[in-house]
């Protein structure tokens, strides 16, 4: 009986803890950083939970559900580095959390990067934007399983940079 309860319970999970919904009616908050020039807009119903860092540096966002996590910062490009250096950076990186780290997708270009990766058990997207002395990474990681979150996250979160 215990087994079947148990079962029962496994079967269930998903359902209880179903994915918050990602629609284009969310409402939209604003986070900006005079520190690197940047403002980002996301849906506020979607991320809850704030955390700053202690040095100004950006934002982390989690969904309500705990599922989905929204990552943007800036560095000083101390070291010049090119976008591919800092691509290739957030490459090592992702490595580092996960030796068996799949890159899905990627797209490199002078100023700017796309890619998609799977490190464990998420399905991560970070964009990376050169600046004149520095560089803004954005970040989206989902479970796996919920590519569609993050097609429609990808959509409704927004960067943009002061002139």
């Amino acid at each position: 009986m215990k087994l079947i309860s148990s079962s029962v319970i496994i079967l269930l999970l998903p359902f209880i803890y179903a994915a918050v919904p990602v629609n284009s009616g969310s409402t939209v908050q604003d986070y900006c950083n005079e520190r690197f020039g940047y403002c980002m807009e996301y849906p506020e119903d979607i991320f809850t939970q704030e955390f700053f860092p202690d040095n100004g540096d950006g934002v982390l966002l989690i969904s309500t559900d705990n599922m989905t996590r929204l990552r943007v910062s800036g560095s000083y490009n101390v070291l010049d580095w090119t976008m591919k250096d800092i691509y290739y950076f957030t490459f090592e990186d992702k490595t580092r959390e996960n030796s068996k780290m799949q890159n899905i997708d990627s797209d490199l270009g002078e100023n700017e990067f796309e890619a998609t990766f799977v490190v464990g058990k998420t399905l991560q997207y970070v964009h990376g934007f050169k600046q004149a002395d520095s560089y803004i990474i954005l970040s989206i990681e989902v479970p796996v399983s919920d590519s569609e979150r993050l097609t429609n996250l990808k959509d409704l979160v927004t960067l943009s940079f002061n002139a």
